[in-house]
């Protein structure tokens, strides 16, 4: 015969959920820890600086308006940006 056992408890559902929570805590303390997003910044900071040696190449002859207007767009791209959720700044 095949006994069956129930015992009160929570709901699967809710504790995977509480379990998945537990460990995006952990996975942002690690990002912290490591120092990530800060890498991804300095990273960013000499993409711009390729960029900018690109179009101070005499060959595109841009105008110092230009140049201005450029740096300016650069500086955009490495400057932090908000962050994002579902649309609403986090």
């Amino acid at each position: 015969t095949l006994e069956v056992v129930r015992k009160a408890g929570p709901n699967v559902w809710v504790k995977l959920f509480q379990e998945e929570r537990q460990w995006f805590g952990k996975l942002g303390a690690d990002i912290i820890r490591l120092g990530l997003e800060a890498r991804r910044d300095e990273y960013i900071r000499a993409q711009v600086e390729v960029f900018a040696g690109v179009l101070h190449a005499a060959e595109l002859a841009l105008t110092s308006e230009q140049l201005v207007a450029a740096a300016r767009l650069l500086r955009a791209l490495g400057a932090p940006q908000p962050r994002m959720i579902e649309g609403v700044e986090a």
